[in-house]
């Protein structure tokens, strides 16, 4: 995730997929903007290579990867068509 001029970009590999908001405009992040904002995604996109790219590798690899479903808890069941992603561990 990547906050920048009053933008909000959060990326996902597994699966790929993107999401971009204004919190100033969308504080509850419904209008994900990524595809009509192609242009500031890819400006955010490279500020958050070029700070991943400074990191340090991981000391270890990771054991597992878990769907995790956005914007639900964890007691809410999984709907067909609800965004997911896989968060290591």
């Amino acid at each position: 995730m990547v906050l920048h001029k009053g933008w909000k970009l959060m990326t996902s590999t597994n699966p790929a997929r993107r999401w971009l908001y204004n919190p100033r405009e969308d504080p509850t992040e419904q209008n994900n903007l990524a595809l009509a904002m192609s242009g500031r995604v890819e400006v955010l996109r490279a500020l958050l290579d070029e700070h991943n790219a400074a990191q340090a590798e991981p000391a270890w690899p990771n054991v597992l990867e878990m769907p995790v479903l956005v914007d639900k808890t964890g007691a809410e069941e999984y709907v067909e068509g609800d965004e997911y992603i896989y968060w290591p561990n």
